[in-house]
């Protein structure tokens, strides 16, 4: 029989998943962590006055947001196994809460840097 071609595209449209390595999210938080330490860094160095309040709570958030990200599924999959979406529903809905959180960080980060350098330009603007 001769080769038979079919024009037939064949497209997963539904259950389709990712699968995210430890080390992946390990290196994911430690660079957004890194990138945060970074930031203030140079803020502190370059004598801006930020709210040190906010910073501590978003740092706090981030610290907390990304351990409860990475943890549940570490300590509690079996390691023979990939979980199931089904059999971890709980520890799924425990990380997006984490996730949120995490995400809350982020933008009150962003807050954070726009209300200093918003004190700076009015600072010089009206000497």
């Amino acid at each position: 029989m001769p080769f038979q071609e079919d024009n037939i595209l064949d497209v997963n449209i539904h259950d389709t998943y990712y699968v995210i390595a430890y080390k992946h999210l390990y290196r994911l938080f430690g660079i957004v962590l890194l990138v945060n330490w970074f930031i203030y860094s140079l803020i502190t160095f370059s004598k801006v006055t930020i709210n040190k309040i906010g910073r501590n709570i978003q740092i706090l958030m981030s610290i907390v947001s990304s351990i409860g990200i990475i943890f549940p599924y570490y300590c509690f999959q079996t390691k023979n196994q990939f979980p199931l979406f089904d059999n971890y529903s709980y520890m799924n809905e425990l990380m997006l809460f984490f996730t949120v959180i995490h995400i809350i960080s982020i933008l009150l980060f962003f807050i954070i840097i726009f209300l200093s350098t918003f004190k700076i330009i009015k600072k010089f603007l009206f000497r």
